[in-house]
């Protein structure tokens, strides 16, 4: 797990597809060329978003960059988990599967 400063904001890597940044996952969307991403919180249901023209989604920043700077995953694991606050937050690429306190 990796952790970066984004202007004043922690943001954790969770994995070579996803990031966690304010309360939200974002998950790049290989099956377009991560032209796209989803994000998804604990209470709202997942949303797709386009990133502009020209852009793909960066996991490692968590934010749509240029197509030279950023890289794209070529596949993503159907599950993942993250520890978060002392809960163990456990999702799919739907969304928020459980969440379980340490």
């Amino acid at each position: 797990m990796s952790f970066h400063i984004h202007t004043n904001i922690t943001l954790i890597s969770v994995d070579d597809c996803t990031c966690f940044e304010e309360g939200n996952y974002y998950t790049t969307n290989v099956g377009d060329d991560c032209r796209s991403f989803l994000q998804r919180t604990a209470f709202l249901p997942e949303q797709k978003l386009a990133c502009p023209d020209g852009l793909i989604f960066d996991v490692n920043v968590c934010v749509c960059d240029w197509t030279w700077r950023a890289k794209c995953p070529k596949t993503c694991e159907r599950e993942e988990t993250a520890v978060i606050a002392g809960e163990t937050h456990i999702y799919t690429r739907a969304g928020l599967l459980q969440v379980q306190a340490q």
